[in-house]
């Protein structure tokens, strides 16, 4: 042919050589290797160019939103995650795109869907001075959830509490979709501190005369219209006065169970002081426990409090008895309380939503909470496209390729003019070769 002109969409499945010009004005797909050839005429194609779809897959996405713009990002269903930082701006991720600003992710995803999200609070701290277990962020758990193309979602992963020298400190909320999943509740000093509530509430501080109380779980906590289950419980109270010299605290409660009433009397490893389990959950890929109550602190010949499962921290112990360990089974594991005087509890585990431990007499802070986490998981139909290879040789014309070029295996261009461009984008993983004196 002398030259070619096409308006409308190609499908390409075999060489194509003219002695003048070829003009593809729409969308080229090529259904076969293909070698355009023109003696000395331009090939220019104006619309986007790229092979057939072969067959589809089905790809399961994750992301966790840490904090700080701290996210991991899955492909494979949680088999492996890239670690990355998202920044004020908006950078693609997948099929959408995330940001972070002023303490809020922006993730928006370019297609309507169905996603499973689940929302973990930040730990309420230890109590100080013989205080008790902060309790476990709020956990709530929505498997399907609609979200709409193009639209911005707002997340905020809540910080976990910090102890001063009084009182220990509440767990801060984690919100995204409209949901809340409500900072855990922290704990006082002795001898007269109660615990506070929260998504799980915070244990009773050591105490003389006095029986403190534990603080309420599955406060603050919300679904935010959409249909799932909220988790949380109770931190645990004194079960009985002072009697001599041991004296100590009680566990925050977990997402999974609540703490149990410790005696205060008590000069055994009994397990009363521990923090409350957290709630298993497989959303990442792997089933962790998440929102671990934190242990409680001990005196002398006392017995501290472990974390619970779910990153909850240790409660620390004056002398003799036993310092509390971190509870494990979560993203991260809780730290271990300590023993000694002025010791300060161990923290709850980061993105976990774990208690902190409490802290020894009489100049101590509880442990820090951990801080929460927001999971997205998500599956998508992906295209697999046969990569075929494109060559285009135009002799002394030129080649003008205007439109995006995506899921060509190699585009190789053999051209002499020095009008030759390429003005559209060549994306996913195709190769590109230039020969010629153009």
């Amino acid at each position: 042919a002398t030259s070619l002109s096409v308006s409308g969409t190609s499908n390409l499945g075999a060489d194509i050589t003219t002695l003048g010009t070829q003009t593809y004005t729409g969308d080229v797909t090529l259904s076969a290797d293909v070698n355009l050839n023109s003696t000395s005429g331009t090939v220019q194609i104006d619309g986007d160019v790229n092979t057939y779809i072969t067959s589809t897959s089905s790809e399961t996405v994750i992301i966790q939103f840490l904090g700080s713009g701290s996210y991991k990002y899955s492909t494979d269903g949680g088999s492996t995650y890239s670690i990355l930082t998202a920044t004020s701006t908006s950078t693609d991720v997948g099929y959408g795109t995330i940001s972070f600003s002023s303490n809020t992710y922006t993730w928006n995803y370019s297609d309507n869907n169905t996603i499973e999200t689940l929302l973990v609070g930040g730990g309420g701290s230890g109590g100080p001075d013989l205080g008790g277990g902060g309790g476990g962020g709020g956990v709530v758990s929505i498997p399907t959830l609609s979200i709409t193309a193009d639209t911005n979602y707002s997340i905020v992963v809540g910080a976990g509490g910090v102890s001063n020298g009084n009182v220990g400190g509440q767990g801060q909320n984690t919100t995204a979709f409209g949901a809340i999943a409500a900072g855990g509740g922290t704990s006082g000093r002795h001898d007269n501190g109660d615990g506070t509530n929260g998504g799980s509430g915070g244990g009773a501080a050591s105490n003389n005369s006095n029986i403190n109380t534990g603080g309420s779980g599955k406060v603050g906590s919300s679904l935010g219209g959409h249909t799932g289950t909220i988790y949380g419980n109770d931190g645990g109270d004194n079960a009985d006065t002072r009697s001599g010299n041991p004296t100590r605290a009680a566990g925050g409660g977990g997402a999974g169970a609540a703490a149990l009433d410790a005696s205060t009397r008590s000069t055994t490893d009994d397990g009363q002081a521990n923090g409350g389990n957290g709630i298993q959950n497989d959303i990442t890929g792997t089933n962790l426990y998440w929102g671990g109550g934190g242990g409680g602190a001990a005196y002398n010949s006392g017995y501290a409090g472990d974390g619970g499962l779910g990153g909850g921290g240790g409660g620390s112990s004056q002398d003799s008895g036993r310092a509390g360990v971190g509870g494990t089974g979560g993203l991260n594991n809780g730290s271990n309380g300590s023993t000694g005087t002025n010791i300060n509890g161990g923290a709850g585990a980061a993105n976990t939503g774990g208690g902190g431990g409490g802290g020894t007499w009489s100049n101590s802070l509880g442990g820090a909470g951990g801080s929460g986490i927001v999971v997205v998981n998500y599956s998508y139909t992906a295209n697999v496209y046969a990569e075929h290879n494109l060559t285009i040789n135009s002799g002394s014309g030129a080649v003008d390729i205007n439109g995006t070029v995506a899921n060509v295996g190699t585009l190789s261009i053999t051209s002499t003019s020095a009008s030759s461009e390429i003005s559209g984008i060549i994306s996913t993983d195709t190769a590109l070769t230039k020969a010629g004196s153009g």
